[in-house]
């Protein structure tokens, strides 16, 4: 199961990449969500240097919580494209 949801919205011409991460309390204690946000924020940093400037919005499912870095990247990877 995906632990989050990728919107994009490509259409409008940025000079940086605008990115918001949603980690609802349905994912987990604040310490999980907290976690879960790092982690999605980090991998983000790391994904967005070379790709074109968009307007991105994660949604962290509750399944983020359980799932190891590795799985997040090899996730978030396949979603960017």
């Amino acid at each position: 199961m995906d632990a989050f949801t990728l919107f994009a919205d490509p259409q409008r011409p940025r000079e940086r990449s605008v990115v918001g991460i949603s980690v609802s309390k349905t994912v987990g204690t604040a310490v999980t969500r907290n976690l879960v946000r790092r982690r999605l924020a980090a991998l983000l940093h790391d994904s967005l240097l070379d790709r074109t400037p968009e307007r991105l919005l994660i949604v962290a499912r509750p399944s983020a919580a359980a799932a190891s870095f590795d799985e997040l990247r090899a996730q978030l990877h396949k979603a960017l494209g």
